[in-house]
């Protein structure tokens, strides 16, 4: 677990250490055809206090994630990101546009 050193002061006080395992794919990685599978690893570690009939213990709980991880990398086209700037400039004047106009009825009311 990364080196860690887990040192318990108290008696029937002992850590418990739970590891969850993703499955992670990979895609279009260089020299790869079909990608690569690799397993990431989520610790944690809680320090438990136990009754004096049991014996002191390190315990160590994995459980395999459901849900799989894919990585994979699509290029864009020029045009996408200037579609998609003009979409932001276009929808940031037309929220001025109406805040504006909101304004100025207010302050003609007034």
């Amino acid at each position: 677990m990364d080196g860690n050193v887990y040192v318990t002061q108290q008696k029937h006080n002992f850590h418990h250490h739970f590891m969850k395992v993703v499955a992670t794919k990979y895609d279009h990685i260089k020299y790869q055809r079909n990608g690569i599978q690799v397993y990431q690893v989520l610790a944690q570690s809680q320090a438990m206090i136990y009754n004096k009939t049991v014996i002191p213990q390190a315990r160590f709980s994995y459980d395999m994630s459901p849900i799989a991880v894919q990585v994979s990398h699509k290029s864009r086209h020029w045009y996408d990101y200037l579609t998609s700037l003009l979409a932001l400039i276009g929808g940031a004047f037309t929220v001025i546009g109406f805040f504006d106009s909101s304004f100025a009825s207010l302050l003609k009311k007034k």
